[in-house]
């Protein structure tokens, strides 16, 4: 009788510690901005950016919805403090901003930067495993 529990625990423990082990493929993203063909684009994980060491960077949107219309504004900041924000009332773009997550991975093209705030010109969401929480 023992013998039969003790070779229960082992084989209970060993398939806890197992299962404990097993955490997926996970990518981090905190906030980076890139330069392609005249448009700024910033990228980051909400939840790594939350996460990161400073204090400094974030990137989000937020929709507003009101009667007849509805508009989106985005901005983030990297590590290094380099900003940018911009607004759009494009219906595609305000769909793809309403369907970020406390863990999307989104990108967001903020146009020619030329003022601290401009026209949307692109978004990117991803919900995906590969980007959420720890």
């Amino acid at each position: 009788m023992k013998s039969t529990t003790l070779k229960l625990l082992l084989v209970a423990g060993t398939v806890f510690t197992a299962a404990e082990a097993r955490a997926g493929a996970r990518e981090h993203h905190e906030v980076v901005f890139v330069f392609v063909g005249g448009d700024t684009i910033a990228s980051g994980s909400l939840v790594d950016v939350r996460n990161s060491a400073d204090s400094v960077q974030y990137i989000g949107c937020e929709v507003s919805v009101g009667t007849g219309s509805s508009v989106v504004h985005c901005s983030a900041k990297d590590a290094a403090g380099f900003s940018a924000s911009c607004h759009t009332q494009n219906a595609l773009l305000v769909a793809a901003a309403s369907s970020i997550k406390g863990d999307s991975l989104i990108s967001i093209g903020f146009g020619t930067y030329t003022v601290p705030e401009g026209s949307c010109t692109y978004i990117s969401v991803r919900n995906s495993s590969l980007d959420s929480s720890p």
